[in-house]
């Protein structure tokens, strides 16, 4: 994606004033770079049942409610990944977690099944505001994918950071409305 198209998806996501208006400009950007299904979430301060934000697109309803249901949650290794470090995290479903607990190994089988083949994890951490990630996904595995990955990689680093200050900022909003 060229920069000045970069500048103008940015733009649209700071426009965003609530996180519909959000996703919808997440969507569009994210799909403009090839990405049908991603999930961003983030810790919420501001709620008082401390309820992470979160937006998705192309996520089966079947497949986030056993996602929850499982409490995979805590045992995904792309979440864990994105609460304990700051660089980005790609990864296969079906390649590299011969030595991972054989739950996670359980997990990313599901995963595999569920029609996800690789992705690309980026935590995001920023002064000021709670943790968060955006994770992107492909049907297609990390060997196919990893050139893709690597070449959008500043830009989707430039997108979720954006998003993640927009999202704080709705959130923020929010909660002094209430």
């Amino acid at each position: 994606m060229n920069v000045h198209v970069l500048d103008i998806h940015l733009k649209s996501i700071e426009a965003a004033t609530t996180s519909r208006g959000l996703r919808r400009a997440m969507i569009h950007t994210l799909q403009d770079m090839g990405f049908e299904k991603w999930l961003y979430a983030s810790e919420n301060p501001y709620s008082p049942m401390a309820m992470p934000a979160t937006l998705a697109s192309g996520q089966t309803a079947r497949w986030l409610i056993k996602y929850l249901m499982k409490g995979y949650q805590n045992i995904d290794p792309v979440v864990i990944h994105c609460r304990n470090e700051n660089e980005p995290f790609l990864w296969d479903a079906k390649a590299g977690w011969e030595d991972a607990d054989p739950e996670v190994q359980k997990f990313m089988l599901d995963v595999s099944k569920h029609g996800f083949g690789s992705g690309l994890a980026l935590p995001l951490k920023q002064p000021g505001t709670p943790d968060g990630m955006l994770s992107l996904t492909s049907q297609h595995s990390l060997d196919v994918e990893y050139k893709r990955y690597q070449e959008l990689l500043s830009g989707l680093m430039r997108i979720g950071a954006t998003a993640h200050e927009v999202m704080h900022q709705i959130l923020k909003n929010s909660k002094s409305s209430h």
